[in-house]
């Protein structure tokens, strides 16, 4: 439940994209490094790919990469 709650809370949080543009983008590995069939992360939802490159992403590469796993929780049913 404490997983869960970390990812809602990291996924719901508003974002002014003027304000953090230049900002570096906060990994959103929770700790949980679990590969499902698909390797996918069960625990921050990206692809093993996407945590190899993180750190290569631009900062507005890294912010698509965080709307592709938000999505993939919400398709997972693990997030509303």
């Amino acid at each position: 439940m404490v997983i869960f709650f970390k990812l809602v809370v990291f996924m719901s949080k508003e974002i002014d994209p003027s304000v953090i543009q230049h900002e570096p983008v906060a990994s959103p590995c929770i700790g949980v490094c679990v590969l499902d069939t698909a390797d996918i992360c069960e625990g921050c939802f990206r692809t093993m790919d996407e945590i190899a490159r993180w750190s290569t992403f631009s900062n507005d590469g890294q912010r698509d990469i965080i709307k592709k796993t938000w999505q993939r929780a919400k398709e997972s049913g693990r997030i509303l």
